[in-house]
C-alpha cells in the first residue's frame, strides 16, 4: 500500500510539472522576424526591413468605471522599427480577479475610425485607424531605444480578446506629413477623397508589413 501511495505521489507531481510546463507563456522573435507567442497563441511575421528593438513591462493601475475598486493590468510590449515607422505587439493582462475585458470596447469610437471585424488567419480581430498619442511610458520607451518620434503619427490597429484576462493589441505607426486627424473626422462625420486615398494607401503599406500566421 505504501508503494502505492509513493508511486501515486510521484505520478502527482510529475503530472503537476509537466502540467506547469505546458501553460508556460514563451513570446520570442525568430529567425525571419518570426513573432511567436505561446500563450495567447500568436505567430507573426515582421517585414524583415524592421529591427526588433525589445521587450518593456510596464505594469499599471487601472480604477473601475462602477466602483471604487482598482486592478491591475500588465502591459507588455514588443516593438520594431524602421527608420520612424513602427511595429508594436502589446499584450494587455487584467492581474485582478473579478475584472473583464469588455467586449465592443476595444477602441475609443471617438478617435479611431473605420471600425471593422476581421477574420484573419482563422481568429476574429477588430480593425481601425487612428492618429497616434502616446502616454509617457510609450514615449520615453521609443526614445531610449533610439526611435524617433517628433511629427505626427498615424496607425493601424489590430486588437483581439484572447480569453477574459488577456487583450492583445498590434499596431503599425508611420510618421506623416500631413494634419490628417481622427478625432476631427469622426466629429466631422465625413472624409474627403484626399483622406480616403491616403487611409487607403497607408493601409496597404501596414498589412505589407506585418503577415499573421496563427
Amino acid at each position: 500500500m505504501k508503494k502505492l501511495l509513493k508511486s501515486l505521489s510521484v505520478l502527482t507531481v510529475m503530472f503537476l510539472f509537466v502540467s506547469c510546463a505546458a501553460f508556460q507563456t514563451k513570446r520570442e522573435v525568430l529567425t525571419g522576424n518570426i513573432f511567436l507567442s505561446t500563450n495567447p497563441k500568436l505567430k507573426l511575421k515582421i517585414d524583415e526591413r524592421f529591427t526588433y528593438k525589445g521587450v518593456f513591462i510596464q505594469p499599471k493601475n487601472t480604477k473601475s468605471r462602477d466602483s471604487d475598486r482598482t486592478s491591475f493590468v500588465d502591459n507588455e510590449y514588443h516593438l520594431w522599427s524602421n527608420g520612424s515607422t513602427v511595429i508594436g505587439i502589446l499584450f494587455k493582462k487584467l492581474l485582478s480577479s473579478g475584472f473583464y475585458w469588455i467586449p465592443g470596447k476595444e477602441f475609443n469610437k471617438k478617435s479611431v475610425m473605420q471600425i471593422k471585424s476581421n477574420k484573419i488567419a482563422g481568429r476574429n480581430w477588430k480593425t481601425g485607424f487612428w492618429t497616434v498619442w502616446l502616454n509617457k511610458f510609450e514615449y520615453n520607451k521609443l526614445t531610449d531605444a533610439g526611435i524617433d518620434f517628433t511629427g505626427d503619427h498615424f496607425s493601424k490597429l489590430w486588437v483581439r480578446q484572447a480569453g477574459e484576462p488577456i487583450s492583445i493589441r498590434i499596431f503599425y505607426w508611420e510618421n506623416i506629413d500631413n494634419n490628417i486627424n481622427t478625432k476631427v473626422i469622426i466629429r466631422r462625420g465625413m472624409t474627403s477623397d484626399t483622406e480616403m486615398r491616403f487611409v487607403e494607401e497607408f493601409d496597404k503599406r501596414a498589412d505589407a508589413a506585418i503577415t499573421f500566421i496563427k
